[in-house]
């Protein structure tokens, strides 16, 4: 029960089925108006926890339409790979991003996407000045109606974590070379 309808007169009448008839359409037109604002309330509220999460994650994230092209983009990857927002949306990002002996992998990949499945894998991408960067991606795909729409790509940077794989070895080859010196 959203609410109560009361009507006072100061008469007394008898039983009316066509007025009851009017009165319980009312009644119902309201309630549907009082739930319909409560739905949109509660999706602008969805709406902005989700443009909140896509905007500030520190993760790269990308969606990309059904045509494999840039729809939206957060700050995170763009920072992370150089370009801008402007410079992205509508392009193939395969075409910027994967590096020449990446392609087949990277349109296999997105090709197990759109089919449904979700993925991820450790691989290298460019940064717009050419350099390479290596990257975790997760691809989930976007389903509306039992349809996919699109498919979203979450980027985690790996560089820092290579750095201090190399450093660690390196320092474990300094290590050994000085044990075999002993």
């Amino acid at each position: 029960v959203v609410g109560v309808l009361e009507f006072f007169t100061d008469q007394v009448f008898a039983s009316d089925a066509v007025l009851l008839k009017k009165m319980t359409t009312i009644g119902h037109q309201l309630g549907r108006a009082v739930e319909r604002t409560r739905s949109e309330s509660l999706i602008k509220k969805n709406m902005k926890l989700f443009k909140q999460l896509f905007e500030h994650s520190p993760a790269g994230v990308v969606v990309l339409d059904k045509n494999e092209r840039v729809i939206n983009v957060n700050n995170s990857f763009s920072n992370l790979f150089g370009y801008s927002s402007e410079e992205l949306i509508g392009k193939k990002l395969d075409n910027l991003l994967v590096p020449k002996e990446f392609k087949q992998n990277a349109m296999e990949f997105n090709r197990q996407t759109f089919r449904g499945d979700s993925l991820s894998k450790e691989t290298v991408r460019k940064h717009k000045d050419g350099t390479e960067v290596p990257v975790v991606i997760h691809t989930v795909p976007v389903v509306i109606d039992d349809e996919i729409e699109a498919i979203f790509g979450i980027y985690v940077n790996l560089s820092k974590v290579k750095e201090t794989e190399n450093q660690l070895r390196k320092s474990l080859e300094e290590k050994k070379f000085l044990l075999e010196e002993i």
